[in-house]
């Protein structure tokens, strides 16, 4: 509120989010369980002058024939309310929005042959119906698309050699398709793999952390590039924690450790390598 600032809304509207939400668990046998919750998502806006409810649910199947190993099977509907900003503001703003509707549908098994190794393989369908989205077309005006699909896999391997180190790796394929147009969904990666090292000193004072993840190239209808692509990229991140006695602790972390330069979104680069430090100290 310290300008008057037109691409504010909330300087003039106001929004109030939530959920009712209701949850059975049951046990259908020896190795089987059931969830079963429903839901009422509502939006609240500018003092009970506009109010809007959503139905939800969300089932859930999990079976473990074997201690080391199990199934699992979902689905669900959930909802994303339009924001103030993409309903009122003045350059890019449409009062017409509606809410996003998403029907997710899961089904996956994990395997632990150990204490030291964990595999997790997951399929996934989602169908999203008037997904929120920008379109220079209009300029970059908000508005609905009415049918979109994303569906992939994702797989998660956990390894721990020895107490003091865990290694985590997981990599995530998508495919992304707007349903009206019949192309990708813009900013989401065909190709995506994360990792993450932990170590910890004996006794746990001191954790290292290192966090490297792959982005794969992606559409973006903004981008102007022959193919309308955004560039691959690679970043890591480090993170030092230590205990410094009964009462201190120091933190020490480095994001984009290499200094890479990369764009999430076109015309936006990410920050540079920053540095955060901070300590803790219990009274």
């Amino acid at each position: 509120k310290k300008r008057m600032n037109p691409d504010e809304p909330w300087l003039y509207h106001h929004q109030l989010t939530g959920s009712v939400y209701s949850e059975y668990y049951a046990r259908l046998g020896g190795t089987l369980r059931a969830t079963l919750g429903l839901a009422d998502h509502f939006v609240i806006r500018n003092h009970l002058g506009d109010v809007d409810h959503s139905p939800g649910f969300a089932a859930g199947l999990t079976m473990r024939p074997a201690p080391d190993w199990g199934l699992i099977a979902s689905a669900g509907q959930g909802t994303r309310f339009p924001t103030l900003s993409q309903l009122w503001s003045q350059n890019t703003g449409n009062r017409e929005l509606r809410p996003e509707v998403a029907r997710r549908f899961e089904v996956g098994a994990d395997w632990t042959p150990g204490r030291a190794a964990r595999t997790e393989l997951t399929l996934f369908w989602n169908e999203l119906h008037d997904l929120i989205d920008r379109d220079n077309r209009r300029a970059g005006r908000y508005y609905n698309i009415r049918g979109a699909r994303s569906r992939g896999l994702e797989l998660d391997e956990t390894v721990r050699p020895w107490d003091w180190l865990e290694i985590q790796a997981s990599y995530t394929y998508t495919q992304a398709e707007n349903r009206d147009t019949g192309q990708a969904l813009d900013l989401v990666p065909e190709h995506k793999i994360d990792g993450r090292l932990t170590a910890s000193a004996p006794g746990g004072d001191s954790r290292w952390t290192l966090i490297v993840t792959r982005v794969g190239s992606r559409f973006d209808s903004e981008s102007l590039s022959a193919d309308q692509a955004l560039a691959a990229y690679t970043v890591a991140d480090c993170l030092v924690a230590s205990r410094l006695g009964r009462r201190w602790s120091l933190t020490l972390e480095v994001m984009n450790v290499g200094d890479v330069h990369y764009e999430e979104e076109v015309m936006y680069p990410a920050p540079g390598r920053t540095v955060l430090i901070s300590a803790a100290v219990d009274l």
